[in-house]
């Protein structure tokens, strides 16, 4: 079987945010954006089969409260509003086992395992919309003084499908 291997993966998150119910109907909705991550990956193989992949990634999740309406002008919707973005970045330490399917050229797997995650800083941005968005403020996010649980523990399950290029490999995966 293969010898350990390391490498780089980056990619987008689009993260969900559950609206508490106490405070539906006083906010306005929160709505989900996009985040971007970037790693190292290691790959043990443990056999043919199965391997250890711990990474090392930095990742930013977040979610956005927004507010508007749109005002007819002879008959154009013109939207009209305001918005709040958090974002708040993270170090990443997943450690994964991964299932192969496949062959040298190409394989399918799965990947399932903890995620220990640490918040290092955030930021909220508000802007105005009136046709287009207009920025407001960019204020620095003091998580400590929040009360915010920097640290966090999750599980990922993943599928996905990697091809050798020669070179290396050229990987595709969702989690």
């Amino acid at each position: 079987f293969a010898q350990p291997a390391i490498g780089i993966r980056g990619g987008i998150n689009y993260g969900a945010v559950a609206e508490p119910a106490v405070i539906g109907g006083v906010l306005p909705d929160f709505k989900n954006i996009f985040g971007w991550n970037i790693g190292v990956i290691g790959e043990i193989p443990i056999n043919r089969s199965l391997s250890y992949q711990p990474e090392l990634a930095l990742n930013q999740k977040g979610f956005q409260l927004r507010e508007g309406l749109n005002i007819d002008l002879f008959k154009i919707p013109i939207p009209i509003g305001a918005s709040a973005v958090t974002r708040v970045n993270y170090i990443d330490l997943p450690l994964l086992l991964k299932y192969k399917l496949g062959n040298q050229a190409w394989n399918a797997y799965l990947t399932a395992g903890p995620v220990f995650s640490y918040a290092t800083g955030g930021q909220l941005q508000t802007k105005a919309q009136v046709l287009f968005d207009i920025p407001i403020t960019s204020t620095d996010l003091d998580l400590g003084a929040l009360g915010y649980s920097r640290m966090e523990v999750s599980a990922s399950l993943g599928a996905g499908l990697s091809f050798d290029t020669g070179a290396g490999a050229l990987f595709f995966d969702a989690r």
